[in-house]
């Protein structure tokens, strides 16, 4: 593939996942980061799934929501259209038409993974729309440290031909120890970063089968034909075959950085 792409696309199915992920993936410290501040811009709201966690902790924070997405911008219109302090735009991060040093917060989930190659601009851009004191908040994936016990090697191998198919489109889905870094490079101060591990065993029923069926619905949706993969075929259909393999004994682990950066005077 020449041109990057973004491979799960904004159908229904996609953005009912967004909100089961948006609850699965709950950070409290970006929660905290959101009840501190006045105001806040998430780069990549898709159909503002996120939105509706962080009004938890502050009613009153002016939050903008930007995506490249027309379908999403229209879903999360519709659906926080009496949320006064709430606007959807559309637009992509590297290029944001908001006054400069005018924001508290801008933050991504999920997103700069799919933006490809350029995706250090979104975080100059983020240097540039900051106010001093303010804080850029990224959750990224890691997908090579994803895994489920007992092996299965069938889903594994979908995997990672997944992620492989993902590098050679120009998207990372390998992305989140690297923020840290071009954070720094990006002029911003007192960097942090840490592993964010969602894990669950077969005894927790419930939580395990939320983070499988997220799982199985990121890598065997409707995102591999986009990404050039077989839409049948043996090896597909024995992957999500073993993705409802569950037992007492069963683990499965998703994996993700948070990385945190300040603009400083």
């Amino acid at each position: 593939m020449n041109a990057v792409i973004y491979p799960l696309g904004h159908a229904e199915k996609e953005l009912e996942r967004l909100d089961m992920q948006a609850s699965l993936l709950r950070d409290p410290s970006l929660e905290t980061l959101f009840a501190q501040s006045k105001s806040c811009l998430e780069i990549g709201c898709g159909n503002g799934a996120n939105l509706p966690l962080l009004r938890r902790q502050n009613q009153e924070t002016q939050y903008i929501g930007i995506d490249t997405s027309e379908a999403a911008i229209d879903e999360a219109a519709r659906r926080f259209h009496e949320n006064e302090n709430a606007r959807f735009m559309v637009m992509g991060g590297a290029s944001i038409d908001l006054p400069e040093a005018s924001l508290d917060l801008i933050f991504t989930k999920l997103v700069l993974w799919a933006v490809g190659v350029d995706w250090p601009c979104v975080l100059k851009e983020a240097m540039r729309l900051l106010k001093p004191g303010g804080t850029f908040y990224a959750f990224e994936p890691c997908n090579h440290l994803v895994e489920m016990y007992p092996e299965r090697p069938s889903a594994k191998r979908w995997m990672n031909q997944w992620d492989e198919a993902a590098l050679a489109s120009g998207i990372d889905p390998f992305i989140g120890p690297k923020v840290a870094r071009q954070l720094k490079r990006a002029g911003f101060q007192n960097v942090d970063s840490k592993f964010f591990p969602v894990i669950a065993t077969g005894r927790e029923k419930d939580r395990y089968e939320a983070i499988v069926g997220n799982l199985k619905g990121f890598y065997m949706g409707s995102a591999a034909e986009a990404l050039g993969l077989p839409a049948d075929g043996e090896l597909r259909r024995n992957a999500s075959e073993e993705f409802l393999q569950f037992g007492p004994e069963s683990l499965v682990m998703d994996a993700f950085f948070v990385s945190r950066g300040w603009k400083f005077a």
